[in-house]
């Protein structure tokens, strides 16, 4: 993973998708809605095109990471 720049200056990392698709994840210094710093989720398409996605304010990420973890420890369980 390669740390870029988007045209307004955000820092951004892309990670392999199926289907030649990107999940490109984006530090964005300052939302006004969220009074903060957001990170945010998208997906670039094979074609380029970016769809939009979720922003998470900086100072939940760590809860929004967590319940991804507690989401996938539960499904694991339930395997066996």
């Amino acid at each position: 993973m390669e740390l870029q720049t988007d045209d307004r200056g955000n820092h951004y990392i892309e990670t392999d998708r199926p289907l030649n698709e990107k999940t490109r994840v984006t530090y964005v210094p300052y939302q006004e809605w969220a009074g903060q710093t957001v990170i945010r989720v998208q997906v670039r398409e094979a074609g380029g095109n970016l769809r939009y996605g979720p922003e998470i304010p900086i100072d939940q990420v760590g809860d929004f990471v967590a319940s991804i973890i507690d989401l996938l420890s539960k499904k694991a369980q339930d395997k066996s």
